[in-house]
């Protein structure tokens, strides 16, 4: 039996703690997503890694422009219209369209800022105008002048220097025809030496003519003038057109010419033509006034007078030269003349015995004309125009008696 004391003196007995009841696992819903956020997550891994290998290299910034540096391109070079190039408008029209062009500025360029200022009549500044492209146009008043320049503007409305300044005219149209040319050589009843003796090559001259609208071209008629009926065919009328107040003309030698010339002006309006002169090419006989020069006498013969060659018993004689070569008139050599002359003894005067004709070789035998006694020769030159040189110096020989 338990005393009262015991119960009151003896420990209570251990007591464990309950076990906690288990939790519930996830649900197989749970674990179905949590498969799928994996895959999902395998597979952007997967296309990370792809595009990582096939991308392109990396495009590198463009460079920090240092601080302060302004952006400054050189300036545009005007095109057209062309340093004080006049613009003719149309009949009739009271304006005109105008279209101006110049170089494409540096890279970076957004634009292009255009200045226009009328000169005259009124003084006028247009309001200033902005364009992508290195060109712009307008349609501007006829009758005016007008100042013009450009410049670049690039980012955040940086802007170059400006261009050069260039004037320009707008004129009313020009439908008056400009005035006859005054000619001025070859002149009227001129004549003209034939240089090879088929052509010569003819200089033509006139004043030029002032028209508003400019002179495009001058035209120029050549026809042939006959009097009466011609060896041969005449040539043919020869016309063209020149930029330039002159022309030269290469013409048939022997025959006359008529020449006039009329002005084209800008606007394609047709002078009348100018007064005709008349001009005659020679022929190389007519051309040429200059005497040929004179042979080389070769003998026989002595210069002195006082001592002539004695050529006894005079059997042969026979007169020798060196031929002419060269014609300065141009015309050729046609021959030669000898004046071969004899002393009379009574009167002491010298006497032409001949021969009389023109000789085509450079020798002649004048045995025919001695006797006896004293003789004296000369020859000279005649060309084709007929012109006769001066003599060669005298020679002396003598046919004495045996």
């Amino acid at each position: 039996p338990r005393h009262n004391l015991d119960l009151l003196t003896q420990a209570p007995p251990v007591r464990r703690p309950p076990r906690p009841a288990p939790k519930p696992g996830p649900s197989p819903a749970v674990w179905i997503g949590i498969g799928l956020a994996a895959i999902a997550g395998l597979i952007a891994l997967v296309g990370l890694g792809w595009y990582l290998l096939t991308r392109g290299p990396t495009p590198t910034p463009p460079p920090t422009p240092p601080t302060g540096e302004v952006w400054s391109p050189e300036p545009p070079r005007l095109i057209a219209p062309e340093p004080d190039e006049v613009l003719p408008c149309e009949p009739g029209a009271n304006e005109r369209w105008v279209e101006w062009q110049w170089t494409p500025a540096a890279e970076g360029t957004e634009g292009y800022e255009f200045y226009l200022e009328a000169l005259e009549p009124e003084h006028e500044v247009y309001p200033g105008q902005f364009t992508e492209e290195p060109a712009w146009g307008t349609s501007l008043p006829c009758g005016g002048t007008y100042l013009w320049r450009v410049r670049a503007v690039g980012p955040e409305g940086n802007v170059g220097k400006w261009s050069e300044e260039r004037v320009f005219h707008v004129i009313a149209a020009d439908q008056e025809v400009p005035p006859p040319p005054l000619l001025i050589a070859p002149k009227d009843g001129e004549q003209i030496p034939c240089s090879d003796g088929e052509t010569a090559v003819v200089p033509l001259r006139w004043e030029p003519v002032d028209d508003p609208s400019g002179i495009a071209a001058y035209e120029v008629r050549i026809e042939p003038v006959i009097y009466e009926t011609p060896y041969g065919s005449p040539p043919e009328t020869r016309q063209f057109t020149t930029a330039e107040p002159t022309a030269e003309v290469e013409l048939l030698c022997g025959w006359a010419y008529r020449w006039q010339v009329r002005a084209w002006d800008g606007m394609e309006n047709v002078g009348e033509w100018s007064a005709g002169w008349e001009f005659r090419v020679l022929t190389p006989n007519e051309s040429d006034t200059l005497p040929p020069p004179p042979p080389v006498a070769l003998g026989p013969g002595n210069p002195d007078a006082n001592q002539p060659e004695n050529l006894y018993p005079c059997d042969q004689v026979v007169l020798q030269w060196v031929p002419v070569e060269e014609d300065p008139g141009g015309s050729g050599i046609q021959g030669y003349r000898v004046n071969l002359q004899q002393r009379d003894y009574g009167t002491g005067e010298w006497e032409d015995i001949g021969p009389y004709f023109i000789i085509y070789d450079d020798l002649i035998d004048v045995t025919e004309w001695l006797s006896t006694g004293t003789y004296r020769w000369q020859v000279w030159t005649i060309d084709n125009a007929g012109n006769h040189g001066e003599p060669a110096p005298w020679l002396y020989f003598e046919c004495p008696i045996g």
